[in-house]
């Protein structure tokens, strides 16, 4: 009965720890998909509101020109300075060490026991370093804040000049396809003539409106090489090299959380938090330059020979030795405070030029908003109405052309405006981009980004 007793227990043992174990794999599995689960909404809220969709293309240009750029990496090597600074302020000042010897001219013997030989170190006031290491921190802050300021710079620059790339591009598109069906419409007009049912002038009138389109299409050909060079500049790239591009733009609408992040710019612009960290910085320079004004104390020791002065009179003397200590009391305290209101007056400047900015980007930001909605608006109206009675007036007026013979010239004219139309909402839709990606620098979307890279 006892060895029964026994084997029940180890059994029933045997199950608690399995139990235990099976519960406590299932409440790792719990928490890990949780913590999956979490930085994945994470991540998707941040993708929402940090990276807009772009496409692929325009993405690796503006990888390429943040990971050449030597003006980022100007920025860099000012952060690394300031850092290497870190090291420097929080390094005790150097010791100073005196080496004498006694000499006496009624004795021309040299002896070398009449030497003195003293070393002190000066300590600062409690708290000196630990202020000079914060202030360096902040600078380091601030140089990283400016690092980010022109990293979200250069990446809006790559954007306008991709942009002005894709516009030239779709307006190529659009003239050829213009040329296009006016050549059509040319055999159309031969076919009428030879028929005695076109007149002569209305084929000269179609030609000259042809050459004038072609000259058109020659100038946008030509306005590509600045373009080019404008952009390979921004990659770090020879102006020449070759750039292969498919500059096909996505219609991107602005996410309504962006509404909210204009409004709370403070947190999402470097140029802002660059005043703030420079505010901190100067804090603590003030705070330094208090403990500055404080005593200064030091340690030192001193060792006298045996033959050193009157020593040498009691030959039972060995070599002396001296503790000492050293308090340095500032009594001059106008370095100290003047020093002191120069630090507050540039704090204050700080703090004035971080509101200034702060006014300044919410206004751009609210004018570059103001201008997407009235671009979006006009492509909306040329989609809805402008385009589409252009159509209907055109395929009206061909129809009364070829029954009566007469109104070329004003469906010519109807053919150029359509046309001045169509470009008018290809230029709105480019400028709503264009105001865009000013949004996106204002409000810092691509800061996580940045971020990532550096």
């Amino acid at each position: 009965m006892r060895k029964s007793a026994n084997v029940n227990i180890k059994n029933n043992r045997h199950k608690l720890r399995k139990g235990r174990m099976f519960f406590c794999r299932m409440m790792m599995s719990f928490l890990l998909l949780s913590g999956l689960l979490a930085a994945g909404q994470l991540t998707s809220v941040q993708a929402q509101i940090a990276a807009p969709g772009v496409p692929a293309e325009l993405e690796a240009l503006m990888l390429e020109a943040l990971g050449f750029s030597p003006v980022l990496a100007v920025n860099q090597a000012q952060i690394e300075a300031q850092q290497a600074r870190e090291q420097e302020v929080r390094s005790l000042p150097d010791p100073e060490i005196n080496l004498g010897y006694f000499l006496n001219p009624a004795e021309s013997s040299t002896v070398p026991g009449r030497f003195t030989l003293s070393a002190m170190q000066m300590f600062p006031w409690f708290g000196y370093y630990t202020a000079a290491q914060q202030q360096q921190r902040e600078l380091s802050g601030a140089e990283e804040q400016r690092y980010f300021e022109t990293a979200l710079g250069l990446i809006l620059e790559v954007q306008l000049a991709w942009l002005d790339l894709a516009e030239n591009r779709y307006r190529q598109d659009l003239l050829q396809e213009e040329v296009a069906l006016l050549e059509e419409l040319e055999s159309w007009l031969a076919a009428r003539h030879e028929s005695g049912l076109a007149r002569q002038s209305e084929r000269i009138a179609l030609r000259m409106e042809r050459s004038r389109l072609r000259t058109q299409l020659q100038n946008l050909e030509e306005a590509r090489h600045p373009m080019y060079v404008r952009l390979n500049s921004l990659l770090s790239r020879d102006p020449d090299s070759e750039l292969t591009l498919t500059v096909e733009v996505p219609e991107r609408e602005l996410p309504a959380a962006w509404e909210h992040i204009t409004r709370n710019l403070a947190e999402n612009r470097p140029e802002l938090q660059l005043y703030v960290q420079q505010s901190r910085a100067l804090k603590q320079a003030a705070e330094q330059n208090r403990l500055m004004g404080m005593p200064e104390f030091g340690l030192g020791f001193e060792v006298m020979g045996r033959d050193y002065g009157t020593m040498n009179m009691m030959p039972s003397m060995n070599e002396s030795f001296f503790l000492m200590a050293s308090v340095r009391v500032p009594l001059w305290r106008g370095k100290y405070d003047g020093r002191r209101d120069a630090i507050e007056a540039g704090r204050r400047a700080t703090e004035y030029s971080r509101e200034a900015a702060l006014l300044r980007i919410r206004s751009e930001a609210e004018k570059q908003l103001n201008t997407w909605r009235e671009a979006r608006r006009e492509m909306a109206l040329y989609d809805e109405e402008l385009l589409t009675g252009f159509s209907q007036l055109y395929s009206l007026e061909l129809e009364s052309y070829a029954a009566s013979d007469t109104g070329f010239r004003e469906l010519l004219q109807l053919r150029r405006e359509w046309l001045d139309a169509r470009q008018s909402r290809l230029q709105a839709w480019f400028r709503a981009e264009r105001e865009l990606a000013r949004i996106e620098r204002e409000t810092g979307a691509w800061l996580p980004l940045v971020r990532d890279l550096r």
